[in-house]
């Protein structure tokens, strides 16, 4: 069955529109709850600490499950993944009770963590699986074309809410008119989800039929290789803690400077994933050695009369 053009560019347009929300989602709801929550537990910073714990493990929970369901037939896996987010939608609840508030000699860790995989479990699961499996769909309904675009929105979806977030809706709306919203925002991502895969189901199959195999990679990546990935992919993570640390901690506590630093690496996605031609390598690896030569000479002075210089070798050299 050949799809007309305007078909298939809708569709494109559909999955990179529900890939975007997806991610914007996910980083509008981890400070929203934070925010609610903050106050029954002291407003300490373990908190956060604790938050970020049950975000990070969903997050990675999501990718698994996403590349488990993958794996399976493409028949299965939109059904599967609209019937979880038709789930998510139908139970959604992020505004908890006051019956979880903790008592005084409850331990807050474990009362955090209930009260996130109850309210935020589902529905943040299933919007952490959206980007790598739709752009697993994207390349079986689209097989002449790469994917990776896809995760360059999905990083455009992230910086928007990290940026909107503490600017306009926190000041703006109340904490109850937030979670409303976001849950009007999910109901506009399930929407999309099932055209999505609903596209993906009758085209990829179509496609799947027609194919003699030609699409298969004929060489699998070895063992180094993948360690290589796996290694180059967590420096970027350590850098980014590294140079939040040193800046935050120890040159400036100035508010809502972490925002910087951490705009910065989903920026580098966005450049990256975003065009092949954006990445010029000798460009960037000249201007590293420049920042960390830089770092070198003045590590020994006294930061406290370079904040800004110091605060400008850390966000370059990120």
């Amino acid at each position: 069955m050949t799809v007309p053009q305007i078909f298939k560019t809708t569709a494109a347009i559909l999955m990179g529109l529900h890939i975007t929300l997806a991610a914007f989602l996910i980083f509008q709801i981890q400070p929203m709850i934070a925010k609610i929550i903050l106050p029954w537990y002291g407003g300490t910073a373990a908190v956060w600490t604790v938050c970020m714990l049950f975000f990070q493990s969903f997050l990675l929970l999501g990718y698994f499950l996403a590349h488990v369901l993958a794996s399976r037939s493409i028949r299965l896996q939109p059904l599967v993944f609209v019937f979880l987010i038709i789930i998510a939608g139908i139970t959604l609840d992020l505004y908890p009770s006051q019956d979880w508030k903790p008592a005084a000699t409850a331990n807050p860790t474990t009362s955090i963590l209930l009260l996130l995989i109850v309210h935020v479990g589902l529905p943040y699961t299933v919007l952490a699986m959206t980007s790598p499996l739709l752009q697993s769909w994207y390349s079986k309904a689209f097989n002449s074309e790469m994917p990776y675009r896809l995760y360059s929105l999905s990083n455009i979806g992230s910086l928007g809410a990290l940026l909107s977030y503490p600017f306009l809706f926190e000041p703006v709306f109340s904490r109850q008119q937030q979670t409303t919203l976001w849950g009007y925002a999910f109901w506009v991502s399930v929407v999309t989800a099932c055209v999505c895969a609903a596209y993906t189901y009758f085209q990829a199959q179509d496609r799947s039929e027609a194919s003699d195999g030609s699409m298969k990679l004929t060489v699998a990546p070895n063992r180094s290789l993948q360690l290589l990935w796996l290694v180059l992919s967590a420096l970027g993570s350590i850098l980014l803690l590294a140079i939040t640390n040193l800046i935050c901690n120890d040159i400036a506590s100035v508010p809502f400077l972490w925002v910087v630093p951490l705009s910065l690496y989903l920026l580098t996605f966005i450049i990256c994933f975003g065009s092949e031609k954006a990445y010029w390598r000798r460009f960037y690896v000249t201007l590293f050695i420049i920042s960390s030569a830089w770092i070198v000479m003045r590590s020994n002075m006294d930061l406290s009369l370079l904040l800004v210089e110091a605060i400008a070798i850390g966000f370059l050299s990120l």
